[in-house]
């Protein structure tokens, strides 16, 4: 890492920590997701215990109902 790159990590790190908790850890998530898209959707499905399979299944409905719900909001806060 060049000590540019360090200082932007020091700088992003900075502005992130100045954000309420809820907004830091929805970020996080996003940007999780978006890690994760970079992988197909089979290679993810065969990377998944048997075991944890059909919750995996459950959780990600869930995320998916959550972020439905939450865009919902959002865009009606937007309209205002």
């Amino acid at each position: 890492m060049t000590r540019e790159e360090f200082e932007l990590a020091v700088s992003d790190a900075t502005i992130k920590q100045s954000w309420k908790p809820p907004f830091r850890k929805l970020q996080a998530a996003l940007d999780t997701l978006q890690t994760v898209a970079g992988s197909s959707p089979t290679k993810i499905m065969a990377a998944i215990p048997d075991e944890h399979f059909a919750a995996t299944v459950e959780r990600v409905e869930w995320a998916k109902n959550f972020s439905t719900t939450l865009a919902a909001k959002m865009r009606q806060r937007l309209e205002c």
